[in-house]
């Protein structure tokens, strides 16, 4: 309840006033100069919330196929749930784990992977709010994404080291057939950016 109230918050605040960082604590987060790899996990936990009417992911992706059907019958609506099962357990980690290891690669040796085997610590990047926009020509709507950033110890995920909640981050305005689900991927992919940012004032 309180980290729901805590989310609303901050969706608030951003909306009124949006800034591009992610606040960090550089003492907490001293345990990343002594590495070189940490594990990326992308989570959806039951109660995060979608698009900006904030519904949940059930009721959102029952109202998501039905679209894609009208626009791509007769079965749209179903290669959009395959391609958005795909986007959540492949694309976008991928998105922000090569974001992350290019901007960071000037600074450090740490470099982040989708794969949490053999690596000390993991980062959970916990969706709380992914909204997808829209792109209809000549008036388009970047995708927003707020996630909880949480550093974890590989071999027992429920021992927490530090986590942040990150602004709302815009995407782009995605190109393809199932533009929205690449404006989220831009999200992730800023999202994966901005952090790195952020860190190389740990890791110097």
């Amino acid at each position: 309840m309180i980290k729901k109230i805590t989310f609303l918050t901050l969706l608030f605040i951003s909306s009124i006033s949006f800034a591009q960082r992610i606040k960090i604590d550089k003492k907490q987060l001293a345990f990343l100069k002594e590495e070189t790899k940490i594990g990326v996990l992308l989570t959806f936990p039951e109660d995060f919330v979608m698009d900006g009417s904030r519904i949940r992911e059930t009721d959102f992706l029952f109202i998501k196929e039905e679209t894609w059907n009208e626009r791509i019958p007769p079965d749209g609506g179903r290669k959009w749930l395959e391609a958005y099962e795909t986007s959540k357990k492949e694309d976008w980690v991928n998105a922000f784990v090569t974001a992350f290891n290019e901007t960071i690669a000037k600074h450090s040796n740490l470099r982040f992977t989708p794969n949490t085997v053999n690596t000390n610590y993991t980062i959970i990047v916990e969706a709380d709010w992914i909204y997808m926009g829209y792109n209809g020509g000549i008036i388009a709507q970047r995708a927003k994404l707020v996630t909880t950033l949480r550093f974890v110890k590989s071999q027992n995920i429920e021992d927490e080291l530090y986590s942040t909640t990150t602004p709302v981050i815009r995407g782009g305005i995605g190109e393809g057939v199932f533009n929205d689900l690449c404006r989220v991927k831009e999200s992730y992919d800023m999202t994966g950016y901005i952090l790195a940012l952020q860190l190389k004032k740990v890791l110097k």
